[in-house]
């Protein structure tokens, strides 16, 4: 039973079908996959196969693992934050995609399914001679693909708005190359880039990090504003954007559908917001716009919609602000 399950186990993990979680279900089935589930033998097996990227620092547990410990506790005490790090990437993915199946499909329509596999992923990783996050990785597996129409949108560091823009696949990802350690993740309609900060050894407190450049002009490392601690931040703006949209737009009471407003809303360089959701600025920046932050990110965001005829940059006319 040992030999033909550990067999069993190699086959799938190689073929990126098995998983840590997979094998602790196996304990459940009867009394006799308990006792392989617990065996050393086959958590060797999986800690020889399974690929663990590191995790952002903000998104590390701090805890060191045990060397004393068994195969199988070592494993899951090195998987476990990755195992939830992974899981609210896919769920963050869910609502995104289900936000736009639900009121632009064809925002999804034009674009294959599908994400990267493990090969693409190491592809992408040996051109930047450095691992990716894990959360990074993980969207990847979900939504890996090239993108053309820009349906995303990321909190302009420093601005009362979102900058509309689209998430890069990995081959776009490569061909993009700005500067050693920062990985293009993302490129607004102004031209701006969003990268990713990679693994460098005297850096590590800010590997995983979302920085953005400020304009279109060549990359700067100077020039860079730091957007969130890790992808998974950045990414739950995006949703928490998108949630936000369908009850306020319902409290405005807006003749035209919401499904016509999106793609108004999005073919625009930036989505402006109010500044009574959870935004404050210095004094100095008020009423310049550029020094907003946002304090409390569990606070819905509050936009503008250009059906309303106001915007904090002026009137809505013909898809541009002027």
């Amino acid at each position: 039973m040992e030999r033909r399950g550990a067999l069993v186990l190699e086959l799938l993990g190689s073929r990126g079908c098995l998983a840590p979680e997979d094998l602790c279900q196996l304990s459940v089935v009867n009394q006799e996959w308990r006792s392989f589930a617990d065996a050393e033998a086959p958590w060797l097996v999986l800690a020889r196969i399974v690929k663990l990227r590191p995790l952002p620092f903000c998104l590390e547990s701090g805890g060191e693992v045990d060397p004393q410990a068994s195969a199988k506790r070592q494993l899951l005490q090195s998987y476990e934050p990755v195992f939830h790090a992974r899981r609210r990437i896919r769920r963050l993915w869910r609502r995104a995609n289900g936000f736009w199946r639900c009121w632009a499909p064809e925002a999804l329509a034009s674009e294959a399914s599908g994400g990267c596999s493990e090969r693409q992923l190491a592809e992408l990783e040996a051109k930047q001679n450095s691992e990716l996050p894990e959360d990074l990785a993980e969207y990847l597996r979900c939504d890996g693909h090239e993108k053309e129409a820009f349906w995303f949108a990321e909190a302009q560091p420093g601005a009362l708005a979102f900058r509309v823009g689209r998430l890069l696949g990995t081959k776009e990802m490569a061909q993009k190359a700005l500067s050693p350690g920062w990985l293009p993740v993302a490129c607004s309609r102004e031209g701006t880039f969003t990268c990713i900060r990679l693994q460098h050894k005297s850096e590590t407190a800010s590997f995983g990090e979302v920085w953005s450049t400020p304009n279109d002009r060549d990359f700067d490392e100077s020039h860079l504003r730091r957007q969130t601690t890790c992808f998974t931040e950045y990414l739950e703006d995006y949703v928490g954007l998108l949630e936000s949209i369908p009850t306020q737009f319902a409290e405005q009471r807006l003749l035209s559908s919401l499904g016509q407003v999106l793609p108004e809303l999005f073919a625009c360089p930036r989505i402006y917001c109010n500044e009574q959701s959870s935004w404050i600025t210095t004094g100095l920046g008020k009423g310049k716009g550029n020094l907003w932050q946002r304090v409390d990110r569990s606070h819905p965001v509050r936009i503008i919609f250009p059906s309303l005829g106001k915007s904090g940059a002026g009137l809505w006319t013909g898809g541009v602000f002027l």
